[in-house]
């Protein structure tokens, strides 16, 4: 398990623009992470930036910042400066924690990261849109809108 947060945990100063502090956990087999999930990011890191030295942030994508931010083929990209260990587990859990915690601060509004990663999220046996209370939880409690577009059932 790979685990990576989003926000901030002190409860002393509050942002009101990011009232919320996401604890993101990836989960891959073993098998998978070696042989499928980090192979592809390799590659994704070759074919963009002709190197694996690559760290993946998300804080950084969105701000664009870090040395040697550049575009391909209408993909904004950006080269970081090496600021922690090149684990690829931990790269996929930061490019997802912000996605989620987006969703939970407003589940009605638009989202596409999330879209991507809703289908990779743990679900109820059998129904895959039910998401909350499975694969997503909120402390200390869920609106009716994120029961209604997070499939929490009611």
């Amino acid at each position: 398990m790979f685990v990576d947060e989003s926000g901030d945990h002190n409860l002393q100063n509050i942002d009101d623009q990011f009232p919320l502090f996401c604890l993101c956990g990836c989960v891959f087999e073993k098998e998978y992470y070696r042989t499928t999930a980090r192979p592809l990011i390799d590659k994704l890191k070759i074919r963009f930036w002709n190197s694996m030295d690559v760290i993946l942030l998300s804080r950084d994508i969105r701000r664009q910042e870090g040395a040697g931010y550049q575009s391909f083929e209408g993909i904004t990209t950006l080269w970081t400066e090496k600021k922690r260990e090149n684990i690829v587990g931990l790269q996929i859990a930061d490019l997802a924690a912000y996605p989620l915690a987006r969703k939970i601060l407003d589940p009605m509004g638009a989202q596409l990261s999330f879209d991507v990663l809703r289908v990779k999220i743990c679900h109820k046996p059998g129904e895959a849109s039910r998401i909350l209370g499975y694969g997503i939880k909120i402390f200390p409690q869920a609106t009716f809108d994120h029961y209604l577009y997070l499939g929490g059932g009611f």
